[in-house]
């Protein structure tokens, strides 16, 4: 079994409500802009969202003119991900796949990127070499993962041990564990989201200060951690 966890039906059903609530929202808006600060994608490239779910980065780059494969081992996300484009003009393939066995050639994308999927793998250090062997010369890696040291981490390790089967294994990583996915290939991060779970977002404009001067800082206690790998 090459996933910690499989989502099943009932958590692809209802995955995307999270991003509905304040806090959720809130969360996506930061994530996304640290990806795509890091990622820098350009109309026209190739782009591969590993462990794309629902769809939510497959549709953000597409969005912005880039040709997009999602690839998931989770069926029931990949449903979901299809309706969520139905009625948009996108033309995205979603194909169900094993992230440690890629069904590309070398050097096939200019831009491979997974957010929140390393936490849930057996063998990230596995996974990591393969999405490296798919970024073309001149192309680049970018992986999103939840920071260990925060108050996100212990948020969600608290839900697991609550019995929420989808945080009951999950791994999070330092800054140094996640560059050390690729030895002997030099990567990048950032980190972000300062604001804790139980931060009240009914002042955004406080979350978003409280964020602005974390950022800016780059204190080690941001719950969200950014990876850039350059070929």
């Amino acid at each position: 079994m090459i996933i910690v966890v499989i989502f099943d039906s009932k958590v692809a059903e209802n995955y995307d409500f999270w991003y509905r609530s304040k806090l959720g929202s809130l969360v996506d808006e930061v994530e996304k802009e640290m990806v795509l600060k890091m990622a820098r994608p350009k109309e026209g490239e190739k782009a591969l969202d590993l462990g794309c779910g629902t769809g939510v980065y497959s549709i953000l780059l597409a969005e912005k003119g880039l040709d997009v494969t999602g690839l998931d081992i989770s069926s029931y996300m990949l449903r979901e991900a299809g309706k969520k484009v139905e009625d948009k003009d996108l033309i995205i393939e979603f194909m169900e796949g094993n992230i440690l066995q890629l069904p590309f050639a070398d050097e096939t994308f200019d831009l491979v990127l997974a957010v929140t999927v390393f936490e849930f793998l057996r063998e990230p250090e596995r996974a990591a070499r393969e999405a490296w062997r798919v970024v073309k010369k001149g192309g680049r890696l970018i992986l999103g993962v939840l920071a260990r040291e925060s108050p996100w981490a212990e948020f969600y390790e608290k839900e697991g041990q609550k019995g929420n089967s989808v945080w009951q294994k999950a791994r999070f990583f330092t800054p140094r564990q996640l560059l050390n996915l690729l030895p002997g290939v030099k990567g990048e991060y950032t980190m972000g989201l300062y604001f804790g779970p139980n931060f009240s977002v009914e002042d955004k404009e406080k979350a978003r200060e409280v964020e602005a001067e974390g950022q800016k800082s780059q204190r080690k206690n941001g719950g969200f951690i950014c990876g850039r790998w350059g070929k």
